[in-house]
């Protein structure tokens, strides 16, 4: 006998609200895991992991049997590697830029820049990518869903960096991690909606921010941006993340996005034309009305 499956109305009728909540429920949860620095933030770091691993574990079960889930990828192994290309390009550059700007390249790896680099690979891309975007490709009628949400959601993630300073960043330099966080976002959401795998976005993220960790000598023991860029390096970090946005762009433009929610109604089990036509309440004007 086929499992049954279940029925998400506010998905259906409201689908930009249960979008939002798929950013805004997982927030509430991993964040609870900050208590856990009470013991010592290598256990906070952890915490982290694991919170979001329960909270994509709880996202599969409550969709199920309809989402397929989160590991397996839709597209061929070639495909992947092209995805990756303009990413490890980045990475190159942006630890060439210590070469050119400074002279050297500092290397200082440490247990806590690993765990540092995992915990912001999965909480981050748990709470603004994955669990929206997923939601945001199955129920949201539109066909450029995928663009739009993607552009929301980086920008999001990138002003949630803003609160850096409150733990000590330098004020000018958060201004300039707001604005890369935003073009990185916008690579890491292309990255898994043209995949349909976490395991790129997740550990692309976490290696870019570990390499950043022992590598960045602005940067303090809790990855902190603590110091200064001169204006050249400013200028040159921020035109390679646009760069990195641009490729994300590019990786969902118009002739991808057919491809792409190909992709998502076989995450899905989902045939579009078994749907009713789109109603009022299916529209992302519906529900800011």
């Amino acid at each position: 006998m086929a499992e049954k499956t279940r029925t998400h109305k506010l998905c259906e009728k409201h689908p930009l609200i249960a979008t939002a909540l798929g950013l805004i429920l997982p927030a509430i949860f991993i964040s609870l895991s900050s208590l856990a620095k009470t013991v010592s933030d290598d256990a906070a770091y952890i915490a982290m992991i694991i919170a979001s691993i329960i909270t994509l574990i709880l996202f599969k079960a409550w969709f199920s049997p309809e989402f397929k889930g989160f590991l397996k990828a839709e597209t061929s192994a070639k495909t992947v590697c092209l995805l990756l290309v303009p990413y490890l390009v980045f990475v190159a550059l942006n630890v060439l830029s210590y070469l050119f700007f400074q002279g050297k390249i500092e290397f200082n790896p440490s247990v806590r820049a690993v765990t540092m680099g995992l915990a912001a690979g999965f909480n981050e891309e748990t709470m603004f990518r994955i669990c929206a975007l997923s939601i945001a490709a199955r129920f949201l009628r539109k066909e450029n869903r995928a663009l739009i949400t993607t552009i929301v959601l980086a920008v999001l993630f990138g002003l949630s960096h803003a609160a850096n300073v409150q733990s000590g960043a330098n004020p000018a330099m958060t201004v300039v991690q707001v604005v890369t966080s935003i073009f990185i976002g916008l690579f890491l959401a292309a990255l898994y909606l043209r995949s349909g795998s976490i395991v790129l976005p997740i550990f692309a993220h976490a290696f870019y921010d570990w390499v950043c960790f022992v590598t960045d000598p602005t940067l303090s023991d809790n990855g902190i941006v603590v110091g200064t860029y001169s204006t050249r390096e400013v200028i040159y970090a921020v035109v390679i993340t646009v760069l990195l946005g641009a490729a994300g762009i590019y990786l969902l433009r118009k002739p991808k996005l057919s491809e792409t929610n190909e992709l998502w109604y076989r995450k899905w089990s989902y045939v579009p034309s078994a749907e009713p036509a789109m109603t009022e309440g299916n529209d992302f004007t519906s529900d800011m009305k």
